[in-house]
Order: C-alpha cells, then structure tokens, then sequence
C-alpha cells in the first residue's frame, strides 16, 4: 500500500467572523425579567434550571413539594390550553389543536432535557390514537420507546417518579379521594431520595397546586407583557413567605433510605388499597397496614441490632461514623469540609439520613483544619449535635465500646502535629483514628506505648509520605488501613511510599477515591467490611 504524500500543511491564521445561531432557550433568556430574584424563578418555570435558587430549591426538596416546580404535566397542560384558547380565534379547532403542539414542541425540546416534560408532551399525541390505544397502553408504549433508546434509564429515579406517579393517577383518577393514593404512592420515592418525610408536606402540596398554576402562568406572560412583574412580585414574596413558615414549622420524620423488602411489601399493600377502592370495598384495614409498615421501618433504622463504622467519602479530607447497636450511640469523627460547597449539605447529612441518623450524640474533632472540621457548623443546623470534642479527653465506655485519646508530648510547632489520636474498641475490634500527625509524633507515641493492639488503621495525613513511618508500623500491626482521600488531588495524596509499606505487610488498604464510602459491620464477635 503506497504512503500518501502530503504537500502541505494548512493552520488557522485568525478568525474573521464568528457568527452564532440563536436558539429557542437563547431567545427565552434574552427576554427574562431584568430582576434577578424573578429571573431565577422564570429560568425555574420555563427552563427548568434551579442554580440561581440553590438554598429555597434545598427546601422545596425537603418539603416534598419541589414537583411543583419542576416542569410536567401541570405546567405543559396550562401552555396547551393558554395557545389553543388564543390560536383558536384564528383558526379552527383541529388546526389550532396541530399548531398547538408543533409550538410546544420546539419549546420542549429546546431546553434542557427533562423527563417529566417529555413525558406529558408525548401523552397529548394520544388524543389522535384513542381508536387504538387507551391511555394505559400509551403510557407503555413510551415507556418501552424510552428502554428501548436508553435501557439504564430504568435506574433514573426522575423516570420512575415521573412514569410510576402518572401510571398511579391514570389508575385513580376515576376514585374518590384519588390524591390520597398518589400521595401514598410516591412515599417510597420520597424516601429514596430525601430519607425523611414532611407530614405536613402533603397538605401543603395540595394547597399550593391552585397557586403555582397561575405562579406558572405569570413567569410565561412576563415573557410578552412586561407590566406582568409587579404581579408576580407578589407571588414571590407570598411563596418565599409559605416556604419560610412550612420549613420552620414542619417536622421532619428522618425514615432513612428504603430497602427493596419494605418497597415491595408497601406496593402491594398499595395495589391492594386502589382494588379495593375500584371494587367499592373498604379500605381501613390496608390503610392500617400501610401506617403500620412505615411505623416499623423507622423503628428498625433507628434501632438496628448492629454496629457500624463508616469512613464517609468527603474528598481531601477525614469523616468518620459510628453507630452502636439499638441506638445507644451516634458518633463523628471529623465532619470533612470544603471551601468551595457545603460538603455537610451534599455528602455527609445525605449519608447520615440514609441511616436513620437523627441526633450525634458527640463529634470529635481530631484538629481544625477545614478538611476536618469545615462541615461542623452546618451540621448543627440540620441535628442535634450534643456534645463537640476537640481537645483530650478521660477514655468513655459503654458496653463493647471504649473511645479514648492518646496523648504525647513533642517539640513540633506544627497544628497537624497537635491533632487528637483516638484509640477506639468495639466489639473487641480496636481503632487507632490519627488525624494528621507527621512521622515524629508517630516516633513519640511508639517511644511511649511501646506496642498497641491495632486491627482498623485511619491512616495518618491522608497517606501523606511524611506520616506512616516504620516506627508506627513496628508499633502496631493493623490488618486493614483506610485512607480519607480526594480523587486527582493536589497533594498527589495517598503518597506511593505509604502504599508500598502498607503492601508489604499485607495490610489491607481501602480508599475513598476508588472506594467511596468504606462501612464495616460489626455483628457479634464478627466484622465485615464493605465498600
């Protein structure tokens, strides 16, 4: 095969012109309210974009009414009957009704994706196929379009809520007091991402639909009639009012995350309730059943019969989590931090939900350096945090467990070198927690205890090549060591010297760069460790 000869070779010299096309979503935000407070509840409405309301978004999550918000069948709904009522004047009734969703068409699919939206848009098709399909049957035909196209959407929790909750309202829609069935229907959903319920969300749900309807309906005519904004003033500061009361007022009931056990006994119990209901039978005693479930589910996240240890993945920092068995005791062990979000908010409040976590009974807090301690202060707003610990200590004990600080005296002036070192016993499974102490002070402490009785290392500094000395390694013999580490970090943190020593004793390492959370079970005589 004969090699091409290359004559020349072309490179870009300047750009001349740039010219750009301007799209749907451009056109939407060139002429979204000067305000930036409206704005941000326009780019909401239309667009389907919450980042300019970061902190009332957080809220409307944990009050379980964010779907309001979120564009669906609602809101397409409302755009469908505002154009067909104008378009209507002008033509007539079928060409008006075609018109109608070709314009709602380039508006869907020209902004951001978004799975409710399409599916409420792809549901107003099925006026022209009811010879053929009913709306259960449609309803599935998209559902196995959208399989078909991606088959790992099946695992977006936005395409089983959106999917799972309509499919509840098409089942219901002809029963009395069908909201009921769809509020009960979306409790696991709810769980799977919030772990908590607001009781009181559900009523406020259903006071505020009438309300964000024309909510809805204002941020779209602002677009045209600009004289729209004082009225919709209004309504922001009426909503920012609602929102502030129901957060402060409300009770949050922290579930936990649901298991595949309870979602499938609950759905049962559920499909049972809506045949009844079709079959005009009574429905009491599921009720019951229901309320019941729900009751032991939080019961059993609460007081589970075993222990827990989880080094929580918080990036370039230190986290740790203990649970004793039965709820005899919730602990920290520095709380992570990050200076660029809330790593409380987005990592470690999340995990702690998860687990039925309501209270910390105490937080130890090795030293105060941010990746350490720089969650503390959110975390006290959002639990009840007891007790903060961060300065040595006379050793506590509990039944099959025992926390104390070790203490050494060294001439660094390093902060790092001033970290509290916690020895921890559970079950008979000892813990050495070392904070950021360097390879002198780890000289120290084998200088002073001599020999330690060491199963679970935290590894020192985040496997910093200035800690884990040989001298730490003589002292104690651990048989796993886990590593609080930030994925690509700067600091090239765990340092390959550390890794090899740990290699060549064949302790057993787990990271939170590759591992995430690392969780260690501790039932009886017997620990298992998971990541």
């Amino acid at each position: 095969m004969r090699s091409l000869n290359i004559k020349a070779k072309a490179k870009l010299v300047s750009v001349v012109k740039r010219v750009s096309h301007k799209s749907l979503i451009h056109i939407i935000v060139d002429h979204l309210s000067s305000s930036p407070k409206i704005a941000s509840y326009q780019k909401l409405f239309l667009l389907g974009i919450h980042n300019d309301l970061e902190s009332d978004y957080q809220k409307m999550i944990s009050l379980s009414i964010v779907h309001l918000f979120a564009l669906s069948g609602m809101h397409i709904t409302a755009l469908l009957n505002i154009l067909n009522n104008l378009l209507s004047y002008l033509l007539s009734q079928k060409k008006a009704s075609v018109l109608t969703r070709f314009l709602l068409g380039m508006y869907v699919f020209s902004i951001p994706y978004n799975i409710s939206l399409w599916r409420a848009y792809f549901m107003l098709f099925h006026d022209y196929f009811k010879k053929y399909l009913n709306s259960l049957d449609f309803l599935s035909l998209l559902v196995m379009i959208s399989l078909i196209y991606n088959p790992f959407i099946l695992f977006n929790l936005s395409f089983i809520f959106s999917y799972f909750i309509y499919l509840i309202v098409l089942l219901t829609k002809n029963l009395k007091y069908s909201f009921v069935s769809v509020y009960l229907s979306s409790i696991p959903i709810i769980l799977s991402v919030n772990y908590s319920i607001y009781p009181f969300s559900f009523v406020l749900g259903c006071l505020l639909v009438p309300f964000i309807k024309y909510f809805y309906l204002l941020t779209v005519l602002l677009l045209f009639i600009p004289f729209v904004q004082y009225l919709l003033i209004i309504f922001i500061n009426i909503f920012d009012s609602i929102l502030k009361s129901s957060y402060s007022l409300s009770h949050e009931m922290i579930f936990g995350k649901p298991n595949l056990l309870f979602i499938g006994i609950y759905y049962f119990l559920l499909a049972q309730i809506i045949i009844r209901q079709q079959l005009k039978k009574t429905i009491h005693r599921h009720l019951l059943c229901c309320l019941s479930l729900l009751i032991i589910f939080n019961f059993y996240s609460n007081y589970k019969f075993y222990a827990e240890v989880t080094m929580i993945d918080v990036g370039q920092g230190d986290c740790t989590f203990i649970r004793l068995p039965f709820d005899q005791g919730n602990y920290l062990i520095d709380t992570g931090g990050d200076r660029n979000y809330d790593i409380a908010l987005n990592r470690v409040i999340p995990y702690l939900k998860s687990r039925g976590v309501k209270r910390l009974d105490t937080v130890f807090i090795s030293h105060y350096d941010y990746d350490h301690s720089g969650a503390l202060d959110s975390l006290k707003k959002h639990f009840d945090v007891r007790e903060v610990i961060d300065k040595p200590f006379k050793e506590r004990k509990k039944k099959d467990f025992s926390i104390s600080c070790l203490t050494v005296e060294t001439k660094s002036k390093e902060k790092n070198d001033k970290s509290n070192i916690l020895y921890m016993t559970l079950f008979n499974v000892h813990y050495l927690f070392t904070g950021d102490i360097s390879s002198e002070v780890e000289k120290a402490l084998a200088n002073k205890y001599r020999s330690l009785n060491v199963d679970i290392l935290k590894v020192p500094h985040h496997g910093s090549k200035y800690s884990s000395s040989v001298a730490l390694f003589e002292m104690i013999h651990p048989k796993a060591a886990l590593i609080g580490v930030g994925r690509n970090n700067k600091y090239h943190h765990p340092s390959s010297l550390v890794l090899k020593r740990l290699k060549e004793r064949g302790i057993l390492t787990l990271r939170t760069d590759r591992d995430s959370n690392i969780t260690i079970i501790h039932y009886r005589k017997h620990y298992y460790i998971f990541r």
